[in-house]
């Protein structure tokens, strides 16, 4: 009897023991390899040149130091951060790839601060307790998605989003910022371009989707030849603004396939200001739809692209439109003047003579599909031109057939004399 008890109590510890390293097991959140890790700043600092996976959600704020390089794949887990803690602060080389999230809950405190380089391939940042609830209301709990603080980001997919009327959902201070593909949306700023920051965007959509917000608010400098700018009415798809000359010039530049799908609004915030301080904006491809309407006595020069809306300026600022290309139009016009009107039904002499006198040479790059709708016309009236059926008007190719068969006649008259002479010699 004792022997079983004993037996019997053996095997109640051995089950208590496995209950502990069993939970143990199962609360490793994170892998390198096949190296499990129950935290996750753990694998972190054991990782180098290779990917960590996380293995399941976890509550944790962790640094990613200078030296490192390493990838973070998400999973479908969610990544949430310590009260009052930054959730990811990375000093190092960081990419960002599956399906997960990585989430702050707090106050003033960022999903992600980056000072070294971060690429992002796919996964959702945000802040899921956010309560900014207008620019002046935080609500006690707002700030920053994104704050890339003198760091370099790449954005080539994924999502980073907010609800904030009151905090940008990124900011790019003194760093760069380079999209290439994936979203930014927010309810106020979706990307904000602080002081010397310097965004290059080739693709992608940044959204804002509160009355008196901007997709992209700029006070850097900016160039953007791809991707999407979406804002809702009384939003602004760019917002672009000067403060102070103690920064590099506000510069934006807009070419080849870039589309934004609201206002422009070119502004100053300061007491005091030259006009070499006010922002600028070139214009030398893409479509904007909506107006740019200039407040600060900026310069606004336009080369090409398409503007749907209105372009206005305050009472100092400058507007240069480039004249539409009028080459289409000359060529046409040389086909015209190479013709004799005496040759043609009046008409349809009558009709292509309209289309030319339609021609006026004041019209800008804005007016193009104008312009070429000018030569198309020319073109048009040129192929639908009617030869006059009159018979005193030789038709050139007509008097050509006729001289080729009188001379072909000599020639056969004479061949046959010839022969016949011939004949009459060999004969005699």
């Amino acid at each position: 009897m004792k022997i079983r008890k004993s037996f019997i109590a053996l095997i109640s510890i051995a089950s208590f023991c496995l209950i502990p390293c069993g939970a143990q097991a199962a609360n490793n959140v994170a892998k390198v390899g096949d190296v499990e890790y129950s935290t996750l700043q753990e694998a972190i600092n054991q990782a180098q040149n290779i990917t960590v996976v996380l293995i399941d959600d976890v509550t944790e704020s962790v640094t990613i130091a200078q030296d490192k390089v390493i990838t973070l794949d998400l999973g479908n887990y969610t990544i949430t951060n310590v009260a009052d803690k930054h959730t990811i602060t990375n000093e190092g080389t960081l990419t960002i790839t599956g399906n997960g999230t990585i989430d702050n809950v707090s106050h003033k405190k960022g999903a992600l601060v980056n000072k070294g380089t971060v690429t992002l391939k796919s996964g959702t940042l945000t802040r899921s307790k956010e309560a900014g609830s207008s620019p002046t209301n935080s609500g006690g709990n707002s700030w920053y998605v994104v704050d890339n603080n003198g760091g370099s980001f790449i954005m080539e997919g994924g999502t980073i989003v907010n609800t904030s009327l009151y905090s940008s959902a990124v900011r790019n201070l003194e760093a760069s910022f380079t999209m290439k593909g994936g979203n930014i949306t927010n309810g106020f700023i979706a990307l904000k371009n602080d002081d010397n920051g310097v965004i290059k965007m080739t693709g992608g959509t940044v959204s804002t989707t509160a009355a008196g917000g901007s997709a992209i608010q700029n006070w850097g400098n900016l160039t953007m030849t791809g991707g999407t700018l979406n804002a809702v009415s009384n939003a602004a798809a760019l917002s672009t603004w000067s403060w102070s000359s103690a920064y590099d010039p506000v510069v934006t530049v807009i070419s080849d396939d870039a589309i934004l799908n609201g206002d422009v609004i070119m502004d100053y915030s300061g007491a005091t200001a030259t006009s070499a301080e006010m922002p600028s904006l070139t214009i030398n491809g893409g479509t904007i739809k909506g107006n740019i309407e200039d407040r600060a006595s900026s310069t606004i020069i336009v080369n090409a692209g398409t503007i749907t809306g209105e372009i206005s300026s305050a009472e100092n600022g400058q507007i240069e439109i480039a004249p539409a290309d009028y080459s289409k139009v000359e060529s046409a016009l040389k086909k015209v003047e190479s013709l004799d009107e005496k040759l043609y039904t009046q008409e349809s002499w009558a009709k292509l003579k309209k289309a030319v006198d339609a021609v006026t040479y004041d019209k800008t790059i804005l007016e193009q599909d104008l312009v070429d709708s000018y030569a198309k016309a020319i073109n048009e009236a040129l192929d639908n031109l009617k030869l006059v059926a009159d018979k005193n008007i030789e038709n050139p190719s007509t008097a050509d057939s006729i001289l080729l068969y009188i001379i072909f006649g000599i020639i056969s008259v004479c061949g046959l004399a010839f022969a016949g002479f011939r004949l009459t010699r060999q004969t005699n």
